[in-house]
């Protein structure tokens, strides 16, 4: 049951290296399954039960083990899951177990569970929890990659964006003005759009001048995250009139609507 899941949910047995195989033919009977999934026999005693894991979380090709329990008439289920919370304390792997029994192995269940180690009524559920974690795993790796530095000759200078933080931190701000923020990207070489920052409504109009029209004016405030939210910004700009119209409607909407927020001026882009 429970390799048919592992399969199912795209796992992969492990294979016992040769040296586990000679460990386990020296401690197990001569009927054990001589494999993975490893049967160590009904009538396995904790002595077995320790041994094998051992051999198994000692193999370098194995990341991981599943312990799964039926009531037997050799060892009980809480003498078992003592055993195993001994042995997890001794490895880095993880450990999961599947105590079948229902109340049978309830109080052994809660040993297992006070350890920290996951327990579970069947097999699929157990390797289900499994392969989350293994996913969990790679996408932690995957989110802590980071891309390699690049040469000295190829990095792109920074001691005016050292010197724009540090005039940022001695303003009290903790958030950088869209300008501020795509003027980093495009040292970067990341492309994006282009704002121009204005002191006043000349300025707004000689930038348009420039980049041509259409135009969107947004309002720059450290105070306001989210423009659209704050009615920051107006779009479709087509003419030199509106935007003399739209630049004042806009400083008024906004010290209107958030009285103490500090306004460091208008953008206006393409």
């Amino acid at each position: 049951m429970a390799t048919d899941a592992l399969l199912e949910l795209g796992g992969k047995l492990a294979e016992l290296s040769e040296k586990s195989m000679d460990e386990m033919n020296a401690v197990l009977p001569v009927l054990w399954s001589h494999g993975n999934p490893i049967d160590i026999l009904g009538d396995a005693d904790v002595e077995r039960y320790e041994k094998g894991m051992a051999i198994c979380l000692n193999d370098p090709g194995i990341d991981g083990l599943l312990v799964i329990f039926t009531p037997q008439y050799v060892v009980g289920p809480e003498e078992l899951a003592a055993a195993v919370v001994k042995i997890a304390g001794t490895t880095s792997k993880p450990i999961i177990t599947a105590w079948m029994g229902g109340k049978t192995v309830e109080h052994a269940r809660r040993i297992l569970l006070q350890n920290t180690i996951p327990t579970y009524d069947t097999p699929e559920d157990a390797v289900k929890t499994y392969l989350y974690m293994v996913q969990h795993r790679r996408n932690l790796e995957l989110l802590y990659e980071t891309p390699a530095e690049l040469s000295v000759d190829q990095a792109p200078a920074k001691n005016h964006l050292k010197a724009l933080i540090r005039k940022v931190i001695k303003e009290g701000r903790t958030i950088l003005y869209e300008e501020e923020s795509k003027r980093f990207l495009a040292n970067y070489g990341i492309p994006t759009v282009s704002p121009r920052l204005a002191h006043n409504v000349e300025g707004a109009i000689s930038i348009a001048k420039y980049v041509g029209y259409p135009v969107v004016l947004k309002i720059v405030s450290p105070d306001i995250t989210y423009k659209s939210d704050a009615g920051g910004v107006i779009t479709g700009i087509n003419s030199e009139e509106r935007l003399k119209v739209e630049y004042e409607n806009l400083l008024r909407k906004t010290q209107e609507a958030l009285p103490r927020v500090r306004i460091g001026g208008i953008t206006v882009q393409r």
